[in-house]
């Protein structure tokens, strides 16, 4: 009896602690999370009151968004959100759920190019620049780091020089990537501090131009290497003394050395505007460059008030005195025209049209009369005269125009005609550096006369008509 008692209260006692096994649970540190395409994930499931391996189902609500990798492990394939409901094997009625949204891949750092003085005596500080590549990557973080700290330090790209010896310095990207950038320094004994420093170079620069400023220090001895720093990179920058001149404005260039000692150098930077000297010399190099020009092409207008003359003006050459092409046409009220066009000479004299073969007599009173020389050195006398530029002045400068005034009553040159003159100007345009069109304007009273010359290039480019072999022989 007594060991049927036992038996019993054995059995009871097992069945108590049975009953007394918590139920296992599924639980996930983050209920949801975020991934890009391509990239693979490990959920970290944490289970309780039960042990094993692979112990979790797992399911999509989705398909096609992420896919397993077996066990824990999964891949995101395409951009979308998907919920991953995860269950005990063993438990079906354990379960929790994960919410996972997928992005578009970022754009990871593929390169990190360091900028900066490969020598620097101890005590001394730079900051160094780090380019990073691609220009969109996303996270452009780094994470910088000294080789030997005892050397020099870095915090966030500035470096100090603590004692003599050599050092890498090293920028990580902090997207993952894990690309590094690395940049060597030397570290030399300790410098001179100097007492003064005294910039030197050109207080006025024009947009575009560029000057190396130099120092000088006192003591002569002392370092020379110095900070620079511009108070408007948007009117100049400054980069190891090289000078960059943006746009009009002053700017105040400050060089900083060893000690903290200083100075600054103003500039004054102008709108890049050619002056008469440089005008004529520009208008010479232009003018000789189509009088020696075997090939050419011109665009002449001649105004007077309402009246206008169009001249259209190309010529290839064949020799030195005749012509291989030759388009000289008129247009005004009435037409008239001269071609030459595989040995023939076309003319056209105000509708009365005729033809002809070239002849020695014939091309040399057509080159005569239609050689650009011929053409040009009318109008362009004034080009190379001294006393006409030494009397003009701008007044105006509009986009790519530039409108000089002609002061007449002190001009003592004989190149144009200032009898009863109000006024000259020559306007000028420029289009890529390159003088495209020149105009002379004469005003008196109500009377305005221009010359227009348009210079299209050292090409032939005026199209013959079609009509040329209807021509009759003449």
């Amino acid at each position: 009896m007594k060991k049927i008692l036992g038996l019993i209260l054995v059995f009871a006692l097992g069945l108590l602690l049975i009953g007394c096994k918590e139920n296992p649970t599924l639980t996930f540190e983050q209920s949801s999370i975020s991934v890009e395409v391509g990239q693979e994930f490990e959920l970290q499931p944490k289970i309780e009151n039960l042990e094993g391996n692979d112990l979790v189902n797992y399911s999509f609500d989705v398909t096609g968004v992420i896919e397993s990798k077996g066990g824990n492990k999964f891949i995101a394939v395409k951009v979308g959100n998907v919920k991953i409901s995860a269950s005990l094997k063993d438990y079906e009625d354990v379960k929790c759920d994960v919410n996972v949204t997928v992005t578009e891949p970022s754009v990871k750092v593929s390169g990190i190019t360091i900028t900066g003085i490969n020598t620097m005596a101890v005590g001394h500080e730079q900051s160094l620049t780090a380019e990073v590549l691609p220009t969109d990557a996303l996270n452009k973080e780094l994470d910088w780091s000294s080789s030997d700290e005892t050397v020099a330090s870095v915090n966030n790209g500035l470096v100090k020089a603590l004692k003599e010896g050599t050092v890498t310095i090293k920028a990580t990207s902090k997207d993952g990537s894990n690309v590094e950038g690395s940049f060597e320094i030397t570290v030399g004994p300790a410098e001179v501090k100097p007492n003064s420093i005294t910039v030197k170079g050109n207080n006025e620069m024009k947009v575009g131009e560029e000057q190396t400023l130099t120092i000088e220090v006192e003591p002569e001895n002392a370092s020379k290497n110095v900070v620079w720093e511009s108070s408007d990179n948007s009117v100049a920058t400054v980069n190891n003394g090289l000078v960059v001149a943006l746009q009009p404005g002053k700017v105040v260039i400050k060089a900083t050395g060893l000690g903290n000692v200083s100075t600054e150098f103003e500039i004054t930077v102008k709108e890049d505007i050619i002056d008469p000297k440089e005008l004529k010399n520009e208008l010479v190099a232009l003018l000789n460059s189509y009088l020696n020009s075997e090939k050419g092409s011109l665009k002449i207008e001649y105004v007077d008030n309402e009246n206008v003359l169009v001249e259209n003006y190309g010529f290839e050459l064949k020799g030195e005195d005749s012509f291989t092409k030759l388009a000289d046409v008129f247009s005004t009220s009435t037409n008239a025209s001269v071609y030459i066009k595989d040995e023939m000479i076309y003319m056209n004299a105000n509708g009365t049209l005729g033809k002809y073969p070239i002849d020695d007599s014939e091309i040399q009173d057509i080159f005569d009369n239609h050689s650009v020389a011929t053409i040009l050195n009318p109008i362009t006398s004034f080009y190379k005269e001294e006393a006409f530029f030494n009397s003009l002045t701008l007044s105006e400068q509009v986009d790519d125009k530039l409108v000089f005034d002609l002061d007449i009553l002190n001009y003592k040159g004989n190149k144009v005609n200032t009898l009863n003159i109000d006024s000259i100007q020559l306007i000028v345009t420029i289009n890529n550096d390159k003088i495209t069109t020149v105009e002379y304007q004469a005003v008196s009273g109500d009377n305005v006369s221009k010359v227009i010359v348009t210079y299209l290039g050292l090409d032939f480019l005026i199209e013959f008509p079609n009509d040329l072999d209807s021509y009759p022989d003449a």
